[in-house]
């Protein structure tokens, strides 16, 4: 087991006060069977109210809804987590996930569509070519 511990801090800061609008936060790991969070801790400048939920895909999110105006923006996130070796008690790369492009299992072809969907189609081309050139298969 190893323990992580993660800091990020955004700040903005601004020449006067402003207002600000409701912000998501995606500042914590999915945990699962190979991490989990043992402490976690939000520092958040100016006045806000927090709400936490989970997205669709098991995410936490904090969504904040800030109280007051503010020339400072400052989020300040830490999060200590301990990871667990994936290695052992692992299953074995499944046969059809040894190569590209990748098999699936028919049912999980739904959830996989966004993932297979191109964000930027006009690269398609450039996208392929670079598979030709580098894509080895069975190396």
């Amino acid at each position: 087991m190893q323990r992580i511990e993660i800091t990020h801090t955004t700040t903005y800061r601004y020449p006067q006060p402003v207002r600000f609008l409701a912000h998501k936060l995606y500042l914590r790991p999915r945990e699962g069977h190979d991490i989990r969070i043992e402490a976690s801790t939000l520092q958040i400048t100016p006045a806000f109210a927090i709400d936490w939920h989970r997205d669709v895909y098991g995410n936490s999110v904090a969504s904040v809804n800030f109280t007051e105006e503010s020339d400072l923006l400052e989020i300040i996130s830490t999060v200590i987590v301990e990871h667990y070796d994936t290695v052992a008690g692992m299953p074995a790369l499944p046969e059809g996930a040894r190569m590209f492009p990748f098999e699936c299992d028919p049912m999980e072809h739904v959830d996989l569509v966004p993932y297979q969907t191109p964000v930027f189609p006009q690269d398609t081309a450039e996208i392929d070519t670079w598979l030709a050139n580098y894509y080895q298969p069975g190396v």
